[in-house]
Order: structure tokens, then C-alpha cells, then sequence
């Protein structure tokens, strides 16, 4: 694991983006839904139901991510090129 931390970073940052994504959609289905009369129908709960796992699955991965800072001090490296993939938008999810 020494030797592939990055690339396991990598891929969890990609993951994070999807599921950030997914639930900026649903959160968006959420508030249009909302504000009509049909914010009881399927389309609504969907958006809900979707936005509840993107939340578990944020956080999951949150918690791998400082895992491995704790193991492997990768926020302090962040100045380095291999850690390029890694941008603000991610720091303020995973902190």
C-alpha cells in the first residue's frame, strides 16, 4: 500500500467528484420538486433516496481519505506534482 497510496487517492477523489455531482442533481431535483405540488410523487423520492446514499457514500469516503493522510501524510504533500488531481474543492469536502 506504500507504493500505491496515490493512485488509490486518485481513484477516491474521482469517486468523490461522481457522487458530489450526483447529489448536486438530486438536491437540485429536490428544490424543483419541492415548490410544486408534486413533491409526492416517485421522481421526488427518487431524488431524495439518491441524495441520502451520495451522502453515505461522501462520507465513507472521507473517512479512506484521512485514513490514509493519517498513515501517509499526503495533505502535507499536496505541493508536489503527483498530487496535482487534487484541488480546493475536494479539500473542502474531505475537511
Amino acid at each position: 500500500m506504500d507504493r500505491y497510496y496515490g493512485l488509490i487517492l486518485k481513484e477516491q477523489v474521482k469517486m468523490l467528484k461522481q457522487y458530489v455531482k450526483k447529489k448536486s442533481r438530486a438536491d437540485q431535483i429536490i428544490q424543483e420538486l419541492a415548490l410544486t405540488p408534486s413533491h409526492t410523487s416517485q421522481k421526488y423520492w427518487q431524488a431524495v433516496s439518491q441524495s441520502e446514499l451520495c451522502i453515505v457514500e461522501i462520507e465513507k469516503l472521507k473517512n479512506e481519505m484521512n485514513y490514509l493522510d493519517e498513515k501517509y501524510n499526503w495533505k502535507s504533500l499536496l505541493h508536489q506534482d503527483r498530487f496535482k488531481f487534487i484541488d480546493d474543492d475536494v479539500l473542502k469536502v474531505i475537511n
